[in-house]
């Protein structure tokens, strides 16, 4: 159990983003240019560690998200976020839950199972009708088994991250399943249970279990996130610009003509390229500390993008850097200025335009900024 909260804004593209927890104190880290006032906080201030509760369940969300991501591979501890709050709010209202499951029996209770009764059994013909002596029933029952048991280590594991909102509530398992023995579990519970709540009760313990570290994450040391949030944002602003407009496959590949055959190298993959009618949208997500800019080789790729796709298309080209900062203005973002090189500088998509985006709006707004971003950004 925690004794101190240390809230926390990371000051470089390579520190933590996420929560950790050794030697009863936890650090909750959050990424560059999220307005929120770092601070170190008693256990026994409950106001104040709830008025923080809102950002971090944000930033859990968000470090699941990039974790079900096609593009990029967990580098630290996973979570499943919004498994753990459906669980963690069940187990309140419900408690610790006997599964429901059907049962046969032949005791003459229960609805009779008609199909399993006439494909195992043989009737008696009396009087024109068929007659079934010894019908097979279909009952629910109520069982304390190892379901219960695969409860409570998804319930010890979710308070091992999130019990500082719940008064440092726990629930003690000692259930000793591997990951797979439990998946395997909970899908043969979930073929005897026709009980709506309790599919849906065991179809959240599969995605907590699927999408949780459950060994790196013990009651000795808690650490969930990831040292590479640049792919978190780099993620996030890749959904917002293709909310708007659809993405646009236009990869350059370099070649060698060795003995006048044609060697094909990996293509260059821009971060962020959509299309809106005659427009096309050239991004680079850059996840910098405040007042970092990206360098002469960012700045030569996003040139050379921009050179390869005036080649192909007559289209105009909006050429862009999207970076994280703490915006006080009520745009929530900031136009810097543009890049270039002499000999681009008058081309089409020949001036990088930099935008800063305030890291929170981006994260938790559903308001979609990035529109009026495109819009100002400079042809």
């Amino acid at each position: 159990m925690s004794n101190t909260i240390q809230i926390k804004i990371a000051k470089s593209d390579s520190d933590f983003v996420g929560i950790e927890c050794q030697n009863n104190h936890m650090i909750i880290t959050f990424p560059i240019g999220y307005d929120i006032q770092e601070d170190i906080i008693s256990i026994e201030d409950k106001t104040k560690i709830f008025s923080y509760q809102k950002d971090v369940f944000y930033l859990l969300k968000v470090l699941e998200d990039s974790n079900n991501s096609n593009y990029f591979e967990c580098s630290n501890n996973q979570f499943s976020f919004s498994a753990g709050i459906y669980l963690i709010n069940d187990y309140f209202k419900n408690g610790l839950v006997r599964l429901r499951i059907l049962k046969d029996n032949q005791n003459n209770y229960g609805s009779i199972d008609f199909r399993k009764t006439i494909s195992t059994k043989i009737p008696i013909f009396n009087m024109g009708n068929l007659i079934y002596t010894d019908a097979i029933y279909k009952s629910i029952e109520q069982v304390n088994d190892e379901i219960t048991e695969i409860q409570k280590q998804c319930l010890h594991k979710a308070f091992l991250v999130l019990n500082i909102f719940y008064n440092n509530y726990q629930v003690i398992s000692n259930c000793n399943y591997s990951k797979e023995q439990m998946l395997y579990k909970i899908e043969n519970a979930l073929t005897r249970t026709n009980v709506d709540s309790d599919k849906k009760r065991l179809d959240m313990m599969k995605k907590f279990i699927m999408g949780t570290s459950i060994q790196g994450i013990n009651s000795k040391e808690v650490k969930v996130g990831r040292n590479d949030f640049h792919v978190v944002w780099e993620k996030i602003l890749r959904k917002k610009v293709y909310d708007l407009y659809p993405k646009l496959d236009i990869l350059p590949s370099a070649y060698y003509i060795i003995n006048k055959d044609r060697y094909e190298t990996s293509p260059l993959i821009p971060d962020i390229i959509a299309k809106n009618n005659n427009t096309i949208y050239l991004i680079d997500a850059k996840y910098y500390k405040n007042d970092n800019l990206p360098q002469t080789s960012d700045i030569s790729k996003q040139l050379f993008y921009a050179n390869y796709i005036n080649d192909i298309t007559n289209a105009k080209i909006k050429n862009i850097f999207l970076l994280p900062k703490k915006i006080e203005n009520n745009n929530k973002y900031e136009y810097l200025g543009y890049a270039t090189v002499d000999s681009y500088k008058n081309k089409n998509g020949g001036k990088i335009n930099t935008f800063y985006l305030d890291t929170k709006t981006i994260i938790e707004s559903k308001e979609n900024i990035m529109n009026k971003v495109l819009n100002e950004a400079k042809f």
